[in-house]
């Protein structure tokens, strides 16, 4: 129940064995003031802290000293106040402005998930605090920022989180605008490879070609490329431990049932061997990638379909299936619509 409730989140990041018994410790006592938390392995693992020293506003502090220049990571922090439930915490979100763009979609994602394993009851409601830098992780820095807050009406948890993730989602579209223009998905640029790939692709030179992102770089990188390729082929060219991106032309394809001859499928292979931040990464760059090769690149894809390639294996009868599919459901929604019953066929004589 705990790891559906987790997984609803969206990102599939759960809390280590240990980061739960750290969070029920530490909710039944007063001797801890931080926990930092970081996302390593997939998990959320606690990584330090911090025993209390004095005051909340005096160990405040601390934070600047625990925090990592370049790296991302929640601290949560005991208040001196408290409620029926025990001593009161807030969420202290470290995303600093040097981490990587999958690092901050990923912390971004991943706090109400947090959120709901620390549990809602000792958390202060319309306490939680942004940090982009340790500037921010001083006293004065967040009482600034407390009253600023001050002015407008109390936010709901539910508010709080979802003003936070527009804001990072800006941010991202922010960054990557002069690279990849979209409108709601982080988007990493092609490289001039890639590029390459996908005019040769669009010319004719080439009848398969294959992307993968790299995480680390924040672009999609050219993985093979056939001139020709037969559609017995593909499916052996598909990689089993890691997602991928493909454009296949199903050359000598013709006929009515298709939109176009020779036509042109887009699959995404799926799998669980990659990981969570692969299919992650994946799936929120999909629409950015795919909107460069069509507008900027002019490729003409007919269908574009996500295919799971651990229970489906990519046969050239599967991918028949999906490039007439299409045009299947066009003629249903365009099919001349029955008269009313009982009403006979009219006759061509007057």
């Amino acid at each position: 129940l705990l790891l559906n409730r987790v997984m609803s989140h969206g990102t599939g990041i759960t809390a280590s064995e240990e980061l739960r018994e750290t969070l029920a410790a530490v909710r039944q006592s007063d001797e801890i003031r931080v926990v930092k938390i970081q996302i390593m392995q997939e998990q959320l693992q606690a990584v330090k802290t911090f025993a209390t020293q004095s005051t909340f506003e005096t160990d405040f502090g601390i934070l600047r000293h625990l925090a990592d220049r370049d790296k991302a990571a929640y601290f949560l922090v005991r208040l001196d106040s408290g409620n029926e439930y025990g001593s009161e915490w807030m969420m202290v979100s470290y995303v600093p402005t040097g981490a990587t763009s999958r690092e901050k979609m990923l912390y971004s994602s991943t706090k109400a998930a947090l959120k709901t394993e620390f549990g809602g009851t000792q958390l202060k409601a319309g306490s939680d605090y942004l940090a982009e830098g340790g500037s921010d992780l001083t006293l004065d820095a967040y009482l600034d920022s407390k009253s600023r807050g001050d002015a407008p009406p109390p936010l709901s948890e539910r508010e709080i989180e979802l003003n936070e993730v527009k804001r990072r989602e800006h941010e991202h579209m922010l960054g990557l605008d002069a690279k990849v223009k979209t409108s709601a998905n982080i988007g990493f640029p092609p490289t001039e490879e890639a590029v390459a790939a996908i005019r040769d692709f669009n010319s004719g030179a080439l009848n398969f070609a294959q992307f993968v992102i790299n995480g680390q770089l924040e672009q999609v990188e050219l993985l093979l490329s056939r001139p020709s390729v037969d559609l017995a082929e593909v499916d052996g060219l598909i990689p089993r431990d890691r997602a991928t991106y493909n454009i296949v032309r199903l050359a000598g394809v013709t006929g009515e049932q298709f939109e176009s001859d020779h036509p042109v499928l887009f699959f995404h292979a799926i799998t669980s061997l990659g990981g969570v931040k692969e299919k992650m990464l994946f799936s929120s760059c999909k629409s950015a990638f795919l909107q460069h090769a069509e507008r900027d690149l002019h490729l003409v894809i007919h269908r574009k379909v996500e295919i799971d390639i651990e229970s489906d294996p990519v046969t050239p009868d599967l991918m028949m299936q999906e490039v007439t599919k299409r045009v299947q459901e066009e003629r249903k929604v365009y099919a001349k619509p029955a008269g009313p019953a009982g009403r006979k066929a009219r006759s061509g004589n007057k």
